[in-house]
C-alpha cells in the first residue's frame, strides 16, 4: 500500500499541481512499486468518472437535516478597539498622568516668592547707568 506522501503526490498529479521535483519523485515511486501504479490508475478512473457527472443540488430535506444537525453557535459581537485590554490599560495610565499633571500644576507648582514679583506689573523704564560717588575717577 502507498504511504501518505506518495498518495499526496498522486492526488497532486491528478489535480495538475506537481512541480518538476515532485514529478520526478512520483516517477521514481511508480517505477519502483507496481502497487502504486495500480492505485494511480484506479484513482484516475474514479476521477474521470466523477468529472463526467453533472452537478446536482441536494434535496431540500437533506439540506435542512444537515443544517439542523450542525451545532448552533451564537454570533459573536464584533470586537471594538476598546475591548483590547492593552488599550484600556494604556488609556487608564494616560488619564492618570493627565490628572496628576493638572493637580500638580494647580496645587503644588513652584512659584516665585511674593517679594520677587512685587512691582513687575509696571512698565519697565530704562534708566541710564548710575554714577557712583565717592569713587576715584581716573
Amino acid at each position: 500500500m502507498a504511504d501518505n506522501g506518495r498518495l499526496a503526490l498522486i492526488h497532486a498529479e491528478i489535480d495538475g499541481e506537481l512541480d518538476g521535483r515532485q514529478r520526478a519523485e512520483l516517477a521514481r515511486a511508480l517505477l519502483a512499486d507496481p502497487e502504486i501504479q495500480v492505485l494511480r490508475e484506479d484513482l484516475r478512473r474514479v476521477c474521470a468518472a466523477l468529472d463526467v457527472l453533472e452537478d446536482v443540488d441536494p434535496p431540500q430535506q437533506l439540506r435542512q437535516s444537515i443544517l439542523d444537525a450542525l451545532p448552533q453557535s451564537t454570533p459573536s459581537r464584533a470586537r471594538s478597539w476598546w475591548s483590547a485590554p492593552r488599550l484600556r490599560y494604556a488609556a487608564l495610565i494616560a488619564g492618570m498622568l493627565a490628572v496628576g499633571t493638572i493637580l500638580y500644576e494647580t496645587v503644588e507648582s513652584p512659584r516665585p516668592a511674593t517679594s520677587d514679583v512685587a512691582g513687575t506689573m509696571a512698565a519697565a523704564v530704562h534708566q541710564p547707568p548710575s554714577i557712583r560717588f565717592g569713587s576715584a575717577a581716573k
